[in-house]
């Protein structure tokens, strides 16, 4: 979808004679594809809802719903057919609905508040050799686009402040301190594993080594783990997705302003002052 929006506009500046577009016909043939390729996806998302897999696997799972809730809600946002506009819409509310269950907006710790439940992640992006919960990481923003279009469908207050509060959980993984990125965070107390780190300073070099890891932020590993020698498998720099929530921040925050009247006349407002 958004590469059509991109699409779309490349074709609006080309009738307007802003840009050069060769071979137009072509590219509204695309788009056409395009478009059709994505309506059967919206319906497909709608009529199946939450039964969805994640990898082979039927679990319910952060990014299989929020994913799902995400593209529903953006896809009501485009159509212009009312029908489905209300059938995309229904769905991603009702999936978002379910979602509270790895929402974890009960807790009020500000490094977690608003963000998902996650995980596996961490002995595959980080080569830490047990799983823990992530909360958030980078894909914790996928919930942060279903909630904003859920706001812009509904004017509904809660999941604006919803969104808010999932990017602000994701905003903290920059130490504010130090301007380092970290990968994410652990609410998990007391978790004692095995996981590889650099075996000297500068070298890339990892081993494996126990520790005791519990209540905290973990850090990148792609920024040394260049070296030949693998861990427990070829593979590394896949630890980068907390850039996700870079893009969240700019798409829905950076670049908004929000106002908000309440029914008793009073504001509440983002970016701006009323």
């Amino acid at each position: 979808m958004e590469v059509i929006t991109a699409e779309e506009s490349l074709m609006r500046e080309a009738e307007a004679g802003r840009v050069e577009l060769p071979d137009a016909g072509k590219w509204e043939a695309r788009i056409n594809r395009h478009r059709a390729s994505v309506h059967a996806a919206l319906v497909d998302l709608k009529d199946r809802k939450d039964n969805v897999e994640t990898e082979g696997q039927m679990t319910f799972e952060d990014g299989m719903i929020s994913c799902s809730a995400a593209q529903l809600g953006l896809g009501a946002l485009r159509t212009t057919d009312p029908q489905l506009r209300r059938a995309f819409s229904s769905t991603a509310m009702e999936l978002l609905q379910k979602h509270r269950s790895l929402t974890r907006n009960l807790v009020p710790d500000a490094r977690q508040h608003g963000a998902t439940l996650r995980f596996w992640e961490t002995q595959y992006t980080l080569n830490i050799m047990h799983n823990m919960l992530n909360t958030p990481c980078g894909w914790s923003a996928w919930k942060a686009y279903a909630t904003w279009y859920a706001y812009l469908l509904s004017g509904d207050e809660t999941w604006l402040v919803q969104t808010v509060n999932n990017i602000g959980a994701g905003s903290l993984l920059v130490d504010h301190k130090t301007g380092r990125l970290r990968w994410g965070f652990t609410p998990d107390p007391q978790i004692l594993c095995e996981a590889y780190v650099e075996d000297q300073p500068g070298s890339g070099i990892p081993v494996r080594k126990e520790m005791l890891i519990g209540e905290q932020y973990l850090e990148l590993v792609s920024d040394w783990y260049k070296h030949p020698v693998p861990a427990w498998r070829e593979k590394w720099g896949i630890d980068q997705f907390v850039h996700e929530y870079f893009k969240a921040i700019e798409e829905i925050m950076l670049s908004n302003c929000f106002v908000i009247e309440r029914e008793d006349g009073s504001f509440y407002t983002l970016n701006c002052e009323v």
